[in-house]
């Protein structure tokens, strides 16, 4: 059993906000979907839930991940009927949906996407790198539940939702619903290949990683400096400013020792002023910030880096 797929914490407001990755042309959240409305607290994390496809009652729309996986939803039969996932039974976060058939395969373009089967902190799953940015996601192996029977395949298989269904995958339009309305879109994966099925069982609980609901030209541009050098400091702290970002609602400020570290550390969150002063530093420290804009679409791309070594200490008479 995978650690990741136990119950997890409620993921701070700083791990809600979610700027996304751009593969292939479509923007992806680094992140499953977790309780309806949140993000997993990390790329590797299943999210603690997975999903019925479309399931509107809340008996049997999605079940927590625990020890003994067991979902205690109400009793199985009966399914949606849509021919494409609607928008009011989206758990994705806001600013984010369900993504499409075509969004799904668009990862599956061997040409503009490489996909490799592996392991991000001791969790199998599957990398999805656009070839001409390397920018990627990790998808999880979650597995999945079939029915109300217990999960299955985890760490072993990855199975994620699409809001199509085979009709509007395959172009024939919403307007075709007939008995095979049941077969709903899926991407599928393990370790030797990745492909997408259709699914004639909706009430089948699966992963969902979304895309984002706005275009590049409605997300917050990033924030900018208003010093183009070194920031102004002192010997114990360091004053940052920024120029303000048309539509954000607040900021989030990162720190870290080094320029290229993997992950930087959240300094501040949720600040409605562009100016922030770090304090409680060390005399001749290296200090290294990035901010990003936020609104209720979702989180901007950081700033570039800027430097702020504190002074020396004053020497001793």
């Amino acid at each position: 059993m995978l650690t990741a797929l136990g119950v997890l914490s409620a993921p701070s407001a700083a791990a809600q906000t979610e700027q996304g990755v751009v593969i292939n042309g479509v923007r992806w959240a680094t992140r499953n979907v977790a309780a309806r409305g949140t993000f997993a607290s990390a790329p590797e994390d299943s999210g603690g839930w997975v999903y019925a496809w479309d399931m509107h009652r809340t008996d049997r729309t999605a079940f927590e991940i625990t020890s003994q996986s067991t979902p205690t939803l109400g009793a199985s039969g009966g399914h949606s009927r849509a021919a494409v996932w609607l928008p009011e039974n989206d758990p994705s976060p806001p600013g984010w949906r369900v993504p499409t058939f075509a969004e799904l395969q668009s990862l599956l373009d061997t040409e503009k996407v490489s996909s490799v089967w592996t392991t991000l902190n001791g969790v199998n799953g599957r990398r999805f790198t656009d070839r001409t940015t390397g920018e990627s996601i990790f998808l999880p192996a979650v597995g999945g539940a079939r029915a109300l029977a217990h999960m299955s395949e985890q760490g072993v298989k990855g199975y994620y939702w699409s809001r199509d269904s085979y009709y509007t995958a395959s172009g024939l339009g919403s307007e075709y619903i007939t008995d095979r309305v049941d077969l709903a879109i899926q991407l599928e994966f393990d370790s030797n290949r990745a492909n997408m099925k259709s699914n004639q069982y909706r009430v089948y609980y699966f992963s969902i990683r979304p895309v984002s609901s706005q275009t590049d030209s409605q997300r917050l541009v990033k924030p900018t400096w208003i010093r183009n050098t070194a920031l102004e400091t002192t010997e114990d702290q360091v004053t940052l400013e920024w120029f303000p970002v048309p539509g954000a609602e607040r900021y989030n400020v990162y720190y870290a020792v080094r320029s290229n570290m993997i992950r930087d550390m959240v300094l501040a969150e949720t600040l409605t002023e562009t100016t922030f002063v770090h304090t409680g530093l060390q005399p001749n420290s290296s200090n290294y910030y990035r901010i990003t804009a936020v609104n209720s679409a979702g989180e901007s791309e950081h700033s570039d880096w800027r430097w702020g070594p504190t002074k020396p200490a004053p020497a001793v008479p």
